[in-house]
């Protein structure tokens, strides 16, 4: 699962990108039922709507995407922003299972 494809994980998906991570979240929320928290402009949401059909409710927005994993319940954790955040976000759910954590850049 990602912006290169790939199997999907049972359950609800738990999201957690920047900007740059738009597209592959608006894939995945395409393919299976998701929770994301985005750190980006509420005008950038406009390219979710054209990838998937969201819903207010399952989208938030947070300038804090890793203090936003303290709150994350059971489920496939995604996580995709800077290399440093990347890090940091696997050093938090180390131990978790089902977790992919990317950089972007």
């Amino acid at each position: 699962m990602g912006p290169g494809g790939g199997g999907r994980p049972d359950g609800v998906l738990h999201l957690f990108g920047d900007q740059t991570a738009l597209p592959a979240i608006g894939r995945m929320l395409a393919m299976a039922p998701g929770r994301a928290v985005l750190r980006c402009a509420p005008a950038d949401l406009e390219v979710l709507a054209g990838l998937c059909d969201i819903r207010r409710s399952d989208i938030r927005l947070s300038d804090d995407l890793l203090g936003a994993l303290a709150d994350v319940p059971p489920g496939h954790v995604w996580f995709a922003a800077g290399g440093e955040e990347a890090r940091a976000a696997r050093r938090l759910l180390k131990g978790r299972g089902g977790v992919t954590a990317a950089a972007y850049w």
